[in-house]
C-alpha cells in the first residue's frame, strides 16, 4: 500500500457538487432496495489485481443509503477478502444520473503466505466518489473511484533465510481502486427530498466522544466539543477540538502521550427534513504530548493537519441534533524529525501520518 501525497482534489469534488445540488423536481424516483454485483481493479505495490463482489443498498432517503459490500480478489499472492458496511450519500441527483460519495468501514483479510507483511487481518476504511447512470427503469451502472485506507498493527516480516525478522511499525496507509458495478432496484418508492427551512446564521454546539486510530494503528478513546454555523443552504462553518482520554501511548516519531486536535473550516452538503449529510474540509493542527524527534527524546510535537470526511446530522425535536463524524486526518511532519532504527522501521515512510477518527455527539441549536 502506498501513501498518496495528492488526494485533496478527490475530496474537494464533494464540496463542489454539494454547491450544485438540484431540487427534487429534477430527480429520478428512488426505490427502497438496490442489489447488484461489482468488479474492481486494485492498486497494490507490485501488481494490479481484479476483484469481484456483491453489494446492497437500503435507501432511507433520496440522499442517504446504508451500503454493504463483499469482494474477493483472485487467489494469488495478493488475493484478499473484504467485507464492509457503511453509507452512500447522494449530492447531485438528475433524471438519468447521480453523483455520490461513500464511507464504508470493514475488515480486510489477505490470502498471502504467512511470512508476508500484508497478511494480518486488519481494519479498512473505503472513501469513494462515484457517478451512477440509469440505463433502464430500475437498472443502474456505477463507476467509483475509491481510496482504501488500511490500519495495520505492528508486525514482524522476514527479509531472508539468514536475516533476523524486522519489525514493521503499525501504520495507516492506503491504495486506490476503481470499481464498476451494476444494480437492480425494487421495493417502494422513497419520498422526494424536502429541503430544511432552517435559517442561515443558526449556531449548533455540542460534545462528542468516540475513537481515533492513531498513525501506529492504536485505537484511542477521544472526547471533545464541536461548533457549527449555517452560512447558506448548502454550506456551514464547522470546527471542533478533540483530545484522547488517555495519555500513556508510547512515544514514537509520529505519536506519543496524549493527542489533541483542533480544526476549523467548512462542511457542505444537503438537508432533507431532519436529516443532513455533509462533506467536511477543515484545517488545523495535531499535537502529541510526548514524541521522539531527531534531536529530543520525549518532546511535545505539534504539526499542521487537514481533516477530511463526512458528517451525518439528525434533528431530534426543535433544538437537539445528533451528529456522527467519520473520515481521516492527515498530519504533516518534518522529515528531519523522523528517525530510524535497525530492524525497526515504518514500511510507508514519508512525512505524512494518518489518523482515522470516529465520533458520535449531541448538539443544541441556538
Amino acid at each position: 500500500m502506498r501513501r498518496p501525497s495528492r488526494f485533496a482534489w478527490l475530496h474537494a469534488l464533494f464540496v463542489l457538487c454539494s454547491l450544485c445540488a438540484t431540487d427534487s423536481a429534477a430527480q429520478e424516483p428512488v426505490r427502497r432496495l438496490e442489489v447488484g454485483g461489482s468488479a474492481s481493479v486494485v492498486d497494490l505495490p507490485q501488481e494490479h489485481n481484479a476483484a469481484v463482489g456483491a453489494e446492497v443498498d437500503v435507501n432511507v432517503s433520496p440522499i442517504l443509503s446504508f451500503h454493504g459490500r463483499v469482494s474477493q480478489s483472485h487467489p494469488g499472492l495478493f488475493g484478499a477478502t473484504l467485507i464492509g458496511g457503511g453509507i452512500r450519500t447522494t449530492f447531485i441527483r438528475r433524471e438519468r444520473w447521480l453523483f455520490y460519495g461513500a464511507a464504508v468501514p470493514g475488515w480486510y483479510r489477505s490470502a498471502a503466505p504467512a511470512d508476508y507483511s500484508l497478511t494480518k487481518p486488519h481494519f479498512v476504511l473505503d472513501l469513494a466518489a462515484g457517478l451512477g447512470v440509469r440505463v433502464a427503469q430500475r437498472t443502474k451502472v456505477r463507476v467509483e473511484l475509491e481510496r482504501q485506507i488500511h490500519a495495520q498493527r505492528a508486525r514482524e516480516t522476514f527479509l531472508g533465510p539468514n536475516t533476523p525478522p524486522a519489525v514493521l511499525e503499525g501504520t495507516v496507509g492506503s491504495n486506490w481502486r476503481v470499481n464498476v458495478s451494476a444494480s437492480y432496484a425494487f421495493g417502494t418508492v422513497v419520498r422526494p427530498v424536502e429541503t430544511s427551512a432552517d435559517a442561515a446564521g443558526q449556531w449548533v454546539t455540542g460534545i462528542g466522544s468516540g475513537m481515533a486510530i492513531s498513525p501506529g494503528s492504536t485505537p484511542l478513546a477521544t472526547l471533545g466539543g464541536f461548533i457549527s454555523r449555517r452560512l447558506s443552504r448548502f454550506v456551514d462553518f464547522d470546527g471542533d477540538v478533540t483530545a484522547s482520554i488517555g495519555s500513556d501511548l508510547p512515544a514514537g516519531f509520529y505519536e506519543g502521550g496524549r493527542m489533541v486536535q483542533a480544526f476549523g473550516g467548512i462542511k457542505a452538503g444537503l438537508r432533507d427534513r431532519r436529516l443532513g449529510v455533509f462533506f467536511k474540509f477543515r484545517g488545523g493542527f495535531t499535537s502529541w504530548s510526548s514524541t521522539r524527534t531527531g534531536s529530543t527524546p520525549f518532546a511535545r510535537q505539534s504539526v499542521p493537519a487537514f481533516d477530511l470526511g463526512g458528517v451525518i446530522e439528525y434533528g431530534v425535536g426543535q433544538a437537539t441534533v445528533l451528529r456522527v463524524d467519520a473520515g481521516e486526518t492527515v498530519s504533516f511532519f518534518s522529515r528531519s524529525n523522523v528517525g530510524r532504527y535497525e530492524n525497526h522501521f515504518r514500511p510507508l515512510g514519508g512525512s505524512f501520518a494518518y489518523i482515522l477518527p470516529f465520533r458520535i455527539g449531541v448538539g443544541f441549536r441556538f
